[in-house]
Formats: structure tokens, sequence, C-alpha cells
């Protein structure tokens, strides 16, 4: 019902042990189940389905080795910014910590390649979990959120309270009148705006701002920004630093990189730009 409450009409998946109370509720669902071969390919396809369809895509994998075999499509949706949630199975409450049979982390296996991750120990937080795994999903930057299920939850009898589906961002509109009123009241102070998207730059710059952060661009989009930046203003590459590179970055033309720790990233590399240390 939650998945359903979410919009979800298709999710892929492989069935196993830990997860078939999930499958015994799809029986009566009006979501359609796609049977793959191999938990990668559930994941890979939620991910391509992301992609075709904008919606979120959602894959189901039992514990142990099922939920494993996930990982490289969560990584490549973490990496490439594609909303999805992976659903996986889990051995009961009480084995977890016991090396029961099937039983993994996959919770701290995933913990790089995920927005957020939730083990649910109650129930009665399942619709709300899930809920909030597709808000996450959805917001800011996409990406994978992993929800871990342990049997004894799934299979709880609860009462279902309905809520509102979860809904992505609003597009953030800069507010060109209060830059202006800021430029009088402040005429020697630079103008600093921080962004998330292509589209918030470019209002940025239509505001005349004069240093824009940016925040988690992709090399690309660092790319098409520095191509944007006709009026060259001080454009300031705000994370990725761990998954691009410092010299990646560097390389794309940005006036600025903000990092907090310097010292793990300017080993051997020559840059002919400042750096900003934050931490």
């Amino acid at each position: 019902r939650a998945l359903e409450a979410e919009g979800v009409g298709t999710v892929f998946g492989y069935p196993g042990g830990a997860i078939m109370p999930v499958y015994d509720a799809l029986v009566d669902s009006s979501i359609r189940h796609i049977l793959v071969r191999h938990e990668q390919g559930a994941a890979l396809a939620a991910n391509g389905y992301a992609r075709a369809t904008g919606n979120v895509g959602v894959c189901l994998a039992t514990s142990g080795p099922g939920a494993t075999n996930l990982v490289t499509g969560i990584a490549d949706a973490y990496l490439d910014s594609v909303p999805m949630v992976a659903i996986t199975g889990q051995v009961a409450s009480h084995l977890m910590g016991t090396d029961a049979f099937q039983e993994v982390d996959i919770l701290g296996i995933t913990l790089p390649i995920v927005k957020h991750s939730y083990v649910i120990r109650d129930p009665n937080k399942i619709a709300e979990t899930v809920r909030e795994a597709f808000q996450i999903a959805r917001e800011g930057r996409p990406g994978p959120v992993l929800i871990d299920l342990p049997k004894d939850v799934a299979v709880a009898t609860i009462d279902w309270q309905p809520a509102a589906p979860t809904a992505a961002e609003p597009p953030v509109q800069i507010d060109r009148a209060a830059v202006q009123r800021a430029r009088q009241l402040h005429p020697d102070a630079p103008l600093i705006c921080e962004v998330e998207t292509l589209d918030e730059l470019q209002q940025a710059l239509a505001a005349s701002v004069a240093h824009v952060l940016l925040d988690e661009f992709d090399l690309d989009a660092l790319r098409e920004a520095v191509r944007l930046n006709t009026g060259r203003a001080k454009l300031e590459a705000s994370g990725g630093i761990e998954r691009d590179g410092l010299r990646a970055i560097a390389e794309t033309g940005v006036d600025y990189i903000s990092i907090g720790a310097i010292t793990k990233h300017i080993r051997a590399v020559d840059l002919s730009m400042r750096v900003v240390a934050t931490g």
C-alpha cells in the first residue's frame, strides 16, 4: 500500500526467503512485478526505468547474496543521480548480528553509494519510511535510497494509515528584486548564491550574482556552467571531490574548488586556481 501511495506501477525483483512477505502482498496489489533472472538485473532495470520514465525506480531482493547483488545497480544510480528505491529483505530482528543464514550488513555495504539508508524495526514505521525514502530519492540531486526490511517486521499486521504521496521539490525561483535590493544595501559586497541545478544557475547569472556556489554538480554540469557563464561570475565547485577528483574538477574551468579536507586531494596536483578550504 505504501508503494501504491507513491504512484509505483512497476517493480523489478527476484524473490527469496526474507523478502517473500513483500511478494505475498504484491499478489493483491495493482503493482506490476517484473521477474528478472539475477538481482543485479533488477537494480539495473529499475535504474533504466527511472531514466526512461522520470519516475522513481524500485527493485526488490532478498537478504544476503540477493541484497549484495544489487550493489552495482545502486552504485550506478548514485553516480548518475538516478532516483531509485531498493528494498531488501533481512533476517528477523532477533537474528541480526548473529551471523544467521543469509545475513549480511547491506546497510553498511551500501553506505557510500546511497543518499540514505533505513533498517525498519517497527512495522508501524513502514509507511512513513517508504514515503520518506521516495522523497529523498526525488529531491535535490536524485539518487538511490535503501530500505532493509527484517522478516518479522514484514509479516507483522498493522492498521494502514494512508498519507499524501510525496512529490519532487518545487523548483527554486531566485528573487531578482531581492538581489537588487541587497546590491543597493551593500554595493561593495560581492553577492554569493548557492545553486543545485543549471536552471538555478541561469537564474543567478541573470540576476548578476557575482559568486555562485555549484553544489554537487557533476563534471558535465560544471563544464556547461562554465559555458553559460558569459558574464564571468566567479564559479565555485562545492562538493563532489571524492567522486570526481580534484584534477578532473579543475579541468572543467571553474574558478574555485571548495573542499573540507584539502590534504586528501592536493597531492601531486598543479592547479592554476584558488582552492578554498572549508574545514
